[in-house]
């Protein structure tokens, strides 16, 4: 798969594509031109894409049927609602608080670690240079 840094190889895999010819076609522009839009899009996915309003006259000489208002009203609606079960959520936060962790227990060290040993602090004195414990 291509990076998505790399805008020659993924420019290959959408002119690759076979749907890309396909929704040029449906969009009536050059596949060329539909390429262009798809690698600006995808080398830029922050950007939020164009808003073009068209009037309804200008969709018929195109050959397009107007969508009616209570059309374009229900899709926003049922939009609206898809877009908030999407962002709520069955989690709830903890109502009880933790209970605190017991201090660790203090342990008792074995005989023979209370002892001096001599040979440990020489080794020592060896490894910082000779200088005293």
């Amino acid at each position: 798969m291509p990076s998505k840094k790399d805008p020659k190889a993924l420019r290959a895999k959408i002119e690759r594509d076979p749907n890309t010819a396909k929704i040029a076609k449906e969009l009536q522009i050059p596949v060329e031109e539909y390429v262009e839009m798809v690698l600006h899009y995808a080398l830029n996915p922050n950007e939020e894409p164009e808003l073009v309003m068209v009037k309804d006259e200008d969709l018929r000489a195109h050959g397009y049927k107007p969508p009616r208002m209570e059309d374009i009203v229900d899709y926003l609606k049922e939009s609206a609602e898809i877009s908030g079960v999407h962002e709520r959520t069955d989690f709830k936060a903890a109502a009880k608080k933790k209970p605190p962790m017991p201090p660790a227990p203090e342990l008792e060290q074995p005989e023979e670690a209370k002892k001096d040993r001599p040979e440990l602090k020489k080794e020592l004195r060896a490894r910082r240079g000779g200088g005293s414990v």
